[in-house]
């Protein structure tokens, strides 16, 4: 790693300067001092939070309450290490970033606190490589409080007066006319992944006519082919049919889903190459499941993003609902379960395996029919782990392990240990501190009507049986839950679903206590949403936010076409090697 310099004076002008309680906009450092061109990092700052105008987005630092000092970082969070950093008084209405040291990995962390030294309000760059090479790298950073959401926020010029302003981020709306006569773009059912530069990827998914209910179908007004690219760098959503050189979508209609389809799965293959699998049309009125994959290649030349499979493979049955995990060990999709065309009760029991590189498909058989299960993949990228679910006739509590054969170099399903609670809409997470040995199995629903599960229980791949405790308890009761691991802490964090016909409006927070504590994972409420949804698709990004995008409103039973940040803050810390 090389040495480098900040703040010279050929270079930037004033570092970081504080009026009215608010940070300027821009920050900038320089690489290397050796003569010759520099490399440069421009910072823009902007937060959600308290203004004149009440909570809103404020070019700069919103004027927090709290607000004692402010702590600049350079971290490397893939390797939980700190390289610098920096810290001044609000008061003093002046600081500096620190020396950007030129290096991969990086990422600039901006933390807001109080006279206790408290974090309320964060935000970080994503993580980018700052070298030699590096011309002048541009990001903005979005300050929100912690622990709470906000809306992404976006820069765009408003119409009429053609000033730039911050508005909350929707999806790109310029490739409308490829949908016939849709005009709104909210959707449940949509498939995301990440994409190798940390953009993510948002596919199909559609615009829901009935509320969502635990163990029933949903019905649509429409169901997309778009598939939208949300950037942390900007906040803004771009359709992947959006053809940069020509500044238009393209007039063909290109890089969309050939088939629109909502419920249906992605699943990365690595080199920024994704498998669609299955999901649910609509035909004329209809909803009917799909047999159908298809590739995106975000690497492809633009028009040729979206392949068929070689060999035009097809899954032994249309199917909607199912899980797909990718096995390294051969390059193979582990498609399981799922429904089909009969609707809540039509549950499959069979597993496609889709060998990528050939193009052929495995058809095998589960134990039993599942649907609404969880899938994991065993630490060697050999097993994939499919645990509860329900089938026609009820909740289930066994759970198949399936795994290549070594006599005939087939999958087949062998049994795994039951759950202590059957449970479906479960979250299933492998704990990084077990090396993904061992798996948290997290609420869900214990009956078909709804009655959600407030507990979670452990399980591992080389262990007999599951383990909980009654102490091992969430603060809400919640099936239909997105569960995420945050990755400095080992925290787990809780968003979303339902209890009893009704949405979950807060998030919680499962802190990790350690594998031998006699509460490993200890719950802890945190903030509600900024606008109550569920059904949403969430992930998280690389500057440390948990993205949450699309869902149904919970009062309207509205799809959603917006955005927000759920600001669970992880902090880095060294780690010790």
């Amino acid at each position: 790693m090389m040495g480098s310099c900040a703040f010279l004076n050929r270079c930037v002008g004033p570092a970081l300067l504080l009026g009215a309680g608010a940070l300027l906009s821009s920050l900038m450092a320089c690489g290397s001092a050796d003569e010759g061109p520099q490399s440069r990092l421009n910072i823009e700052v902007y937060g959600w939070g308290p203004s004149v105008e009440g909570e809103t987005f404020v070019l700069g630092m919103p004027a927090y309450n709290a607000a004692h000092s402010i702590r600049l970082k350079v971290t490397q969070p893939r390797d939980g290490r700190i390289l610098l950093s920096e810290s001044f008084l609000v008061a003093d209405h002046r600081g500096k970033l620190p020396n950007v040291t030129y290096g991969e990995n990086l990422r600039v962390d901006l933390e807001v606190l109080d006279t206790t030294l408290n974090v309320v309000a964060s935000g970080s760059t994503p993580i980018f490589t700052f070298d030699e090479s590096t011309a002048r790298r541009s990001f903005r950073i979005m300050v929100a409080p912690t622990n709470q959401a906000s809306p992404v926020g976006s820069l765009v010029a408003d119409r009429e007066t053609g000033q730039n302003k911050l508005v909350q981020s929707r999806f790109d709306y310029s490739g409308l006319a490829y949908e016939g006569t849709r005009n709104w773009l909210g959707r449940v059912g949509h498939a995301m992944a990440t994409t190798e530069d940390g953009q993510i990827l948002i596919v199909g998914g559609g615009d829901a006519s009935s509320r969502l209910e635990p163990a029933k179908v949903p019905s649509f007004y429409h169901v997309f082919s778009d598939i939208q690219l949300f950037d942390p760098v900007t906040g803004y959503f771009t359709d992947l049919s959006y053809d940069d050189a020509a500044r238009a979508v393209q007039s063909t209609g290109l890089d969309r889903l050939r088939t629109p389809r909502a419920f249906h799965t992605v699943t990365a293959l690595g080199n920024d190459r994704f498998l669609v699998a299955g999901g649910y049309t609509l035909r004329e009125t209809e909803m009917r499941a799909l047999n159908t994959v298809e590739i995106i290649d975000l690497r492809a030349p633009v028009g040729m993003r979206i392949q068929e499979l070689s060999g035009q493979a097809f899954l032994s049955q249309p199917r909607a609902f199912h899980t797909a995990t990718y096995r390294p060990a051969d390059g193979a999709v582990v498609i399981a379960g799922g429904l089909s065309h009969g609707g809540a009760e039509d549950v499959l029991d069979s597993v496609d395996v889709i060998h990528v590189r050939s193009g052929m498909v495995e058809s095998k058989k589960m134990a039993q029919a599942r649907v609404d299960h969880a899938a994991v993949l065993s630490p060697d990228g050999e097993t994939v782990w499919v645990l509860g679910g329900r089938n026609k006739e009820g909740v289930l509590a066994s759970t198949e392990m399936l795994a290549v054969e070594e006599a005939t170099g087939e999958t087949a399903s062998a049994a795994g240990p039951r759950l202590l609670s059957p449970r479906f809409g479960a979250a299933a997470v492998p704990l990084t501190a077990s090396n993904g040995n061992l798996v948290a199995m997290i609420g869900g629903f214990s009956s078909t009507s709804g009655q959600a599960i407030a507990n979670y229980e452990v399980g591992g791949f080389y262990r007999e049986d599951f383990v909980t405790d009654p102490s091992w308890i969430l603060r809400k009761a919640r099936g239909g839950l997105q569960a995420i691991e945050l990755p400095q802490t080992g925290d787990i964090m809780l968003l979303g679903g339902m209890a009893d016909g009704q949405v979950v409006s807060t998030a919680e927070r499962l802190r990790y206590r350690g594998l031998e504590d006699p509460l490993p994972l200890s719950g802890e409420t945190q903030g509600a949403f900024y606008q109550l949804r569920h059904g949403f698709g969430a992930a998280l990004t690389s500057n440390g936010f948990i993205f949450l995008v699309g869902g149904v409103a919970a009062q309207e039973n509205i799809s959603l076409d917006n955005a927000e940040y759920f600001n669970a803050l992880d902090p880095v810390r060294n780690r010790t090697r």
